[in-house]
């Protein structure tokens, strides 16, 4: 009698082939995690940048900046493209309400998933200051 031979793949070969494809899931996925919030955090630049540039246009126009990011020409909504980040401007000239604002900070604050960034806060300052309330290089 000839000896039929067996072809496949036998459990303990796939075992070790779902176990590999486990640690490799689980060294990949945090990195993926990583860059996609880097990738987030972009619209934060972008969304204050615009912002820095409105303000100016704004300034020479009124002879004063704004505190209300809905206020400036072109910008519909306070959080960033996505909504990633919220956005909002405070007054650092230390002038009462009702005098006109001479400079300020921009924030981006995140939101959603966007809160576990090692950057935080992002902020922008009307002289053009770059700054995070978390660690690491965020302003690249």
């Amino acid at each position: 009698m000839a000896k039929r031979r067996q072809s496949g793949f036998t459990l303990v070969e796939i075992m070790i082939t779902v176990a590999i494809i486990g640690i490799l899931a689980a060294i990949a996925y945090p990195a993926y995690e990583r860059q996609a919030r880097k990738g987030k955090r972009t619209t934060a630049y972008v969304a204050l940048e615009k912002i820095a540039q409105t303000q100016e246009r704004f300034l020479t126009q009124n002879g004063t900046y704004t505190l209300n990011v809905t206020s400036l020409p072109g910008i519909s909504s306070a959080t960033s493209e996505g909504g990633y980040y919220e956005i909002s401007i405070t007054r650092t000239d230390g002038g009462a309400a009702g005098d006109p604002v001479t400079s300020w900070v921009a924030t981006a604050t995140p939101q959603k998933q966007q809160a576990e960034d090692t950057c935080g806060n992002i902020s922008l300052s009307s002289t053009g200051q770059k700054t995070a309330s978390g660690t690491g290089a965020c302003w690249k």
